[in-house]
């Protein structure tokens, strides 16, 4: 009696049967693991092979799966050879077998459309009364990685003009538009095809912080990583630019992100602890050693710019609170480090988020002004579609991520 009243049982039939009406082009389901071959303890899962009549984004097939159940971990065939789960991000292998993934894993059809449920010997699944069975790893690990939806790309804008110039730029690729998904501002999702291989379209979440500053930015992408887990995550935008070290509307690429504002204050004066951030350096060495990326830039073809070809410049970022419009800071921050050649207010806590999470970051902003007292908003649309248009043409040459 101890024991049944630590149990619940579930209808795998109703449960199966609400995936396939929140998910139209699901056509067949198989079940397979312990509890196809009913070993399964209490605690396991239910493993589920999903097949689709065209593939939806993977973010789509995680929440719809949570939703109908915690107790689900769904694979979807990524190509003939490759199934993943939308849950943790597992895979299953044929590894070139003579034999097709649902053959390899022995998978039962249980379901199908047209069909309903087939199986009526699978219909009570028993599990443990208030347990996630794919949380229990990552609790054990202190980790909330089990619980993230795979994605490939997160990219994160601050202010609204950045996010507008990339909703504008994303627009053929816009799956949904949600602001209601738990983020501290707007967020859509995207899917960027792959004509070639339909099966290895990317997705992306943009969303935007609910102001500026590095705090907001740090809150944004932690939330962001307890909901996702992104390949990539990227911060785009604009930034204001050190004069003589990069042009106006030249796009910074940030190898380093410099914390100026922490220091010792002394009756001497400030002594700067040089903390910085070094961002990944896999997608920045992809993306600069892009044969197309001088490309990508002359095809945007904007207008309303300084009247000069942008340049791809990589250096690095000082990130602070506050918006710079004085040489005399400008000269100071730069005595810290030689190589910095922007100044702006969100890298730095979003940059260090990444880091403590062992996620890779790609940052890259365009200089839309100095950051002396010539500051001014004259190219601020342009950089900010300049940044957006780039960062599509990136996704589109599948750069950042191979």
């Amino acid at each position: 009696m101890e024991v049944s009243r630590k149990l619940t049982t579930l209808s795998l039939s109703a449960l199966v049967t609400q995936l396939g009406d929140e998910l139209p082009m699901l056509t067949k389901v198989s079940l397979f693991g312990s509890r196809r071959y009913k070993t399964g303890s209490p605690r396991s899962d239910i493993d589920l092979l999903l097949f689709f009549s065209d593939n939806p984004p993977p973010t789509t097939v995680a929440e719809v799966t949570r939703r109908v159940s915690t107790y689900i971990d769904a694979f979807v065939l990524l190509d003939e050879e490759v199934a993943e789960s939308v849950i943790n991000g597992s895979h299953i292998l044929t590894e070139g077998a003579a034999r097709t993934v649902e053959e390899l894993v022995d998978a039962e059809p249980i379901w199908s459309r047209g069909g309903g449920f087939s199986s009526p010997g699978f219909e009570s699944q028993q599990f443990l009364r208030d347990f996630d069975p794919w949380y229990t790893v990552a609790e054990l690990q202190g980790d909330r990685a089990a619980r993230r939806a795979p994605i490939d790309y997160l990219v994160v804008t601050a202010l609204d003009d950045e996010f507008v110039a990339m909703e504008d730029a994303l627009k053929p690729y816009v799956v949904d538009s949600d602001p209601q998904l738990g983020m501290l501002g707007r967020q859509l999702i995207a899917r960027i095809p792959h004509p070639p291989a339909p099966q290895h379209d990317q997705q992306l979440i943009l969303c935007q912080s609910d102001r500026m500053g590095n705090i907001a930015s740090g809150l944004t992408t932690a939330e962001a990583l307890t909901r996702w887990a992104p390949r990539l995550v990227v911060l785009v935008g604009i930034t204001g630019g050190i004069s003589g070290r990069v042009r106006l509307g030249d796009v910074v690429v940030a190898d380093r992100v410099l914390d100026y504002e922490a220091v010792k204050v002394t009756r001497f004066g400030s002594l700067p602890h040089g903390i910085k951030c070094v961002t990944s350096p896999r997608a920045r060495q992809r993306a600069m050693s892009w044969k197309g990326l001088s490309n990508a830039v002359e095809r945007l073809e904007l207008t309303g710019g300084p009247g000069q070809v942008p340049r791809i410049v990589q250096a690095g970022f000082a990130s602070g609170e506050k918006v710079v419009a004085s040489r005399r800071l400008t000269r100071r921050i730069t005595r810290q480090d030689r190589k910095v050649a922007a100044i702006e207010m969100e890298s730095l806590g979003g940059g260090r988020t990444f880091s403590k999470k062992g996620v890779e970051h790609f940052v890259f902003k365009a200089v839309t002004d100095y950051c002396d007292r010539r500051k001014s908003d004259d190219y601020r649309d342009y950089c900010c579609q300049l940044a957006a248009g780039l960062m599509v043409n990136l996704l589109r040459g599948r750069v950042l991520l191979q």
